[in-house]
């Protein structure tokens, strides 16, 4: 568990997984800057009694917030290089929000991955209109590299989305 003062990170156990069940498959949690695709219960189910969300190229981590509440997911998972890792987030309920959880979250895993990894270079890719989310990548000190055009596709129409990265040599440990 990676704790820090607002919330920790932690893996799943399988406690957490009919909870965690409850929260993905609701569309209506998922806010306008998220995908409304949803994955099958029993794929989720699958994925995590093979492997616990957890493989080399890929993690699924809980944010835990105050009294041990499940508040959200982080994930981190292998893009173009086995050196560069995509940085995900989401917190489940719209009250969550903007309370520091995923800014704090995002910099505990950049810390871990830094630490614990040959990592040389994590991003986080957003849709150009959440606002949120660019928030989040400068107060966890990545930078905006770039605009990629209609990259993600959400309420029936593409969006160009906003790369912000932390390089190894960037980040401040």
């Amino acid at each position: 568990m990676l704790k820090g003062k607002l919330c920790s990170i932690r893996y799943f156990n399988e406690n957490d997984l009919q909870h965690y069940l409850e929260m993905v498959c609701r569309v209506d949690n998922r806010g306008d800057q998220f995908p409304h695709r949803v994955k099958s219960p029993v794929n989720i189910r699958k994925e995590f009694m093979e492997n616990g969300f957890s493989k080399d190229d890929y993690e699924r981590l809980l944010i835990v917030g105050k009294n041990n509440i499940v508040e959200g997911e982080i994930v981190h998972f292998t893009i173009r290089t086995p050196y560069t890792r995509e940085i995900g987030y989401w917190l489940f309920d719209e009250n969550s929000r903007g309370q520091g959880y995923v800014s704090e979250s995002v910099q505990l895993l950049s810390d871990y991955l830094f630490r614990s990894r040959p990592i040389n270079r994590l991003e986080i890719i957003a849709s150009i209109e959440n606002k949120g989310s660019k928030r989040v990548a400068e107060k966890a000190g990545f930078r905006y590299e770039g605009t990629l055009r209609q990259y993600l596709f959400m309420g029936g129409k593409y969006h160009d989305s906003c790369v912000c990265s932390l390089l190894r040599d960037d980040w401040t440990y």
